[in-house]
This record gives C-alpha cells, structure tokens and sequence, in this order.
C-alpha cells in the first residue's frame, strides 16, 4: 500500500472504489473513519491484490476512497462489497461505488476473522 499523493503520482490513471460510509446512530466520526479506512486495508489485504493501491478517507465527506492500479484488484473489491459501477468522478477510468453500512462492515469483519 502507498500513501494517496504517492499512488497519484504513479498512478493517475487508476480505478476508484468509494465506501460511502452510514453513521449507526449519528455522525460519522473522524475515529470512525479511521477504524474503517484499516478494516479496508485489511480486507483489501486479504483480497491479495497483484497491483498498487492506496486508501484514504475523504475529507470533510463521510467516504474512504480505495484507488487499485490493477483494475482486476478494483473488481475484487467491487464484487466483495457489492459496488456499483458509477461515473461523475473524472479522472478515473473505472468507478465503483459501495454503502459502508452495519452489514457491511460485518460481512467483512466476518471474512477476515472467520
């Protein structure tokens, strides 16, 4: 895993994956996001990508931005996430799209401990 402005620079031609985080009883906060961003790294981990790929929680935006420079990495993560194919990021040549709500981060807690 490389920091975000690293990756970019290596990278700009790389595949977006966006949890959209859903707060459990309020807003999401900064401790939340971190907590998630590494519950993410890990699952990524798992997923054994052959490629780069960074993961940061958006400022100011309840949201963790996960960039693959592999898009078959990307597709793992789509698919063990059920994302969404989406558009209105420019720059990415692939986007997907995901809720980062309770059962979500269950199912995956669930993958990586059991």
């Amino acid at each position: 895993m490389l920091a975000w402005g690293d990756f970019l620079n290596r990278n700009p031609a790389a595949h977006l994956v966006i949890g959209d985080v859903v707060a459990e009883g309020g807003a999401v906060t900064p401790q939340e996001l971190d907590c998630l961003n590494r519950l993410l790294v890990q699952m990524i981990g798992r997923l054994s990508p052959t490629g780069a790929f960074a993961v940061v929680p958006k400022d100011g935006r309840p949201e963790i931005h996960c960039a693959f420079e592999e898009e078959t990495d990307a597709d793992r993560l789509a698919q063990a996430v059920n994302a969404t194919a989406i558009s209105g990021h420019g720059g990415w040549p692939t986007q997907r799209f995901f809720l980062l709500d309770g059962p979500t981060r269950r199912a995956i807690q669930a993958a990586l401990h059991g």
